[in-house]
């Protein structure tokens, strides 16, 4: 809770965060950690720095989210992800810069993101998943329109609400992913850095 804001820092010049999250992954790394998994897409902004200041791996989100798209998109291949996130992962670019060229990326156009994304965000957080899973569904929607071939859900509260729903694309829960490469890190399969 004392990390500041991250979307704040991005998107509104707030206080950095990278202090507090450096400071913490040291903090881990001297308890005795071997790697570190960061459950916050949007936090990953500062996952280069954070890498840079222990010896120990970081499991990147991307990284995760991007091999468990990939997974979900067999034989046809993955060219056109779809990704809900906040404004701020978005405009961090942490998708697009670790993805590659070669993927084609769909995300909310400014009046989905300002009718659908953000207020289904917000509304998960204020427990009134109704109103998000209808809100996120309908941006899960209006991305299939436009071609994607699989969807991540890049944001921590956006599987929430649409846990149990169904749609005839592919999603992909970002922090069910790392947890995922979590394990087979842990067993050592796959090590990422």
């Amino acid at each position: 809770p004392e990390v500041p804001d991250r979307v704040d820092a991005l998107l509104n010049a707030g206080p950095s965060p990278e202090a507090a999250l450096v400071a913490a992954a040291r903090s881990l790394e001297q308890a005795g950690a071997r790697a570190i998994a960061m459950p916050c897409n949007t936090a990953h902004a500062w996952a280069d720095a954070i890498a840079a200041a222990v010896n120990i791996p970081l499991l990147h989100i991307v990284d995760a989210s991007l091999a468990a798209a990939a997974y979900h998109s067999p034989g046809k291949g993955l060219r056109q992800l779809g990704i809900l996130a906040t404004q701020g992962t978005l405009a961090s670019g942490i998708y697009r810069r670790r993805g590659g060229s070669h993927l084609g990326w769909i995300e909310p156009d400014s009046v989905e993101m300002a009718t659908l994304v953000t207020p289904g965000i917000h509304a998960v957080k204020a427990n009134r998943l109704d109103d998000a899973t209808r809100l996120l569904g309908d941006a899960v929607n209006a991305l299939a329109r436009r071609g994607a071939d699989v969807i991540l859900m890049a944001c921590t509260e956006v599987p929430l609400a649409l846990a149990g729903t169904n749609f005839a694309i592919p999603l992909v829960d970002s922090t069910a992913a790392l947890a995922h490469a979590c394990v087979a890190w842990a067993i050592g399969e796959h090590p990422q850095t």
